[in-house]
């Protein structure tokens, strides 16, 4: 009974923190009698009523669950999403309503912006190929995107890159599209996420533009698409576009794609477009070892102006293994202290600032 009142005391402290971390009125449209919290080992399990909120809650709150959850528990642990229809019926009908109205906003602001952008490029793309740490679990897509700027055609194609959150498939992919911008100024290029694709092709539907949404994604050097996953029991969707991918394809232009999951292993996904996606080269990007771990600390480290002892260095790289991000997050935590406390960090600070982590 201890062990029960513990963990339900857990689920409303991170209900708590997140609301805090969102704001009200979006934790009350998107989470109060809309989800269901459980803890489970190392799981943070998010029930919602079907795949269209969690899809959302994914793709916006991932992240302020994540901290949330690191917050209250003080340790990181993997988010899963969980349809449980019976979530439908305590959906109030004025909150579905102010649901609507959030993503008919967000597609519109998305899709101005986007669209009336001198570059084709509707992402922020900050990263490149020189800043991306290669190491053995890495090193064959790194390879392929550095061979994917350098020939003019492609030897492959799609080249299809899938692994684990946070181990630099969105890195590649936007140093793929800063590469092809020093290597080829005049070239067209596009950088978005399968959501992104998504929601703009419903808008051109509902808009009777479609001959100009098509002419953005099919006349293009480079179309670049992160969470391609995103497209799973999306019929209409991966219809489109497996004609978007067909036409660049036939013009001998360029696609990039990223997901999670091999493209066999995502659900619901039509089989020409599997069969698409592994005619191409299809690679799996690892978890960093030690050393690469190592050799990411140095370079973020020194990104933030910061140097640390290399005993402090491999503590973190030997502790934190999962991925990139939560290095990145030691790393800050670290320097936030250093600067606040204006103490250096030692190998015993380390290990207090960082116990909630490690």
């Amino acid at each position: 009974m201890a062990v029960d009142i513990t963990i339900t005391d857990e689920v409303s402290a991170i209900n708590q923190k997140l609301a805090e971390r969102i704001g009200q009125q979006k934790f009350r449209i998107w989470f109060k009698n809309s989800t269901r919290f459980t803890l489970s080992d190392n799981y943070l399990k998010v029930g919602v009523p079907n795949p269209f909120v969690g899809s959302w809650i994914e793709n916006h709150f991932l992240v302020d669950i994540t901290a949330a959850v690191t917050a209250v528990t003080g340790s990181a642990k993997k988010v899963t999403f969980n349809i449980e229809p019976e979530l439908s019926g305590s959906q109030r009908p004025s909150q579905l309503d102010c649901q609507a109205q959030l993503v008919q906003k967000a597609q519109n602001k998305g899709t101005r912006s986007k669209i009336t952008a001198g570059q084709l490029s509707s992402r922020p793309v900050k990263m490149t190929l020189d800043t991306f740490v290669v190491g053995p679990s890495n090193q064959l897509a790194y390879n392929a995107a550095k061979s994917l700027i350098s020939d003019e055609v492609s030897p492959f194609n799609p080249l299809f890159m899938h692994g684990g959150y946070g181990l630099g498939k969105t890195h590649l992919m936007q140093g793929i599209c800063r590469a092809m911008c020093t290597a080829y100024p005049e070239a067209r290029w596009l950088y978005v996420s399968a959501e992104d694709f998504t929601n703009q092709f419903v808008l051109a539907l509902k808009t009777k533009k479609l001959d100009a949404f098509r002419r953005r994604y099919r006349q293009t050097d480079l179309l670049a698409i992160d969470d391609i996953h995103f497209l799973a029991s999306k019929p209409s969707t991966q219809e489109e576009f497996l004609h978007t991918f067909d036409t660049i394809n036939l013009a001998g232009k360029k696609v990039v794609l990223a997901s999670d999951a091999h493209p066999k292993m995502i659900g619901q996904l039509c089989e020409s477009l599997v069969n698409r996606f592994v005619s191409g080269m299809v690679v799996k990007i690892e978890s960093p070892d030690f050393k690469t771990r190592c050799k990411i600390c140095v370079q973020r480290a020194g990104a933030i102006n910061h140097h640390f002892d290399e005993k402090v260095i491999a503590y973190i790289a030997e502790n934190i293994r999962s991925n990139v991000r939560e290095l990145e997050g030691a790393l800050l935590k670290l320097a936030a202290y250093s600067s606040l406390c204006n103490e250096p960090i030692s190998l015993a600070v380390a290990r207090q600032v960082l116990a909630e982590h490690i």
